[in-house]
């Protein structure tokens, strides 16, 4: 029965979100089709199948046979598909903010799993800057909002003020920071030049043509690594 179901699960979760799936005159109610419900709960049940019991060394006897049977079935089927999720991200397509949450979370988990990694470090740059990077990103929303009530943008954007577990803009600063931590040889360089010219070109760049954007964007990542780059030892 479970594979049965393991094939319907990815159908829906990899379907593109179009714009014209929204009710007539209201865009806004994307979110609140049936499809996009549908994927919440299968992005939440993947990502809790294997964070919670797809572990081999972190569940007891009675689900271990099912971990096993998880982690070498499994967990790349599916983090192939959570990619496949990024790649509708990427693409312009409407992708939910929980889905997001955890897709990213789902990968960051992968992250300690060298079987796992392998196929993510091939996938580094669209994960990082194409997808976590532009998730980092200022929309025109928060543009305005910084113009309109500064008070509130802060608030929105603040570690305190939500469960940082709903959020993909805290799930995807997290992958970023322990990708670095975690996989540092392969990860920390490449992270740390890629902010460089970020800042540098932002500094060097005439006031009409500097983008706060990304500069914004690049802060939140050099933030999210301030820990771990004071107390590094190469």
């Amino acid at each position: 029965m479970f594979d049965g179901w393991m094939p319907l699960l990815a159908t829906v979760l990899v379907k593109p979100v179009t714009a014209d799936m929204a009710p007539k005159n209201h865009p806004e109610e994307l979110r609140n089709i049936p499809l996009v419900k549908c994927q919440k709960w299968i992005a939440r049940i993947l990502t809790r199948l294997f964070t919670r019991y797809g572990r081999p060394e972190y569940v007891d006897e009675y689900w271990r046979p099912f971990a096993i049977m998880w982690r070498r079935k499994y967990s790349l089927i599916v983090m192939n598909q959570m990619l496949h999720v990024l790649k509708n991200y990427r693409d312009g397509h409407f992708v939910s903010d929980p889905v997001l949450v955890q897709v990213y979370t789902y990968f960051n988990t992968a992250i300690a799993y060298s079987d796992l990694y392998k196929y993510m470090k091939q996938a580094f740059n669209f994960i990082v800057w194409d997808c976590a990077f532009r998730t980092l990103s200022l929309t025109q929303h928060d543009l305005d909002t910084y113009t309109q009530n500064p008070v509130e943008f802060f608030r929105a954007r603040s570690d305190f003020s939500f469960d940082t577990g709903v959020i993909p803009l805290f799930t995807a600063r997290q992958l970023i920071a322990d990708l670095v931590r975690v996989r540092s040889a392969d990860s920390l360089q490449r992270v740390l030049l890629s902010l460089q010219h970020i800042f540098t070109t932002y500094a060097g760049a005439s006031p009409e043509n500097k983008n706060p954007v990304r500069k914004e964007a690049g802060m939140h990542i050099f933030g999210s690594l301030a820990r771990f780059l004071i107390n590094y030892d190469p």
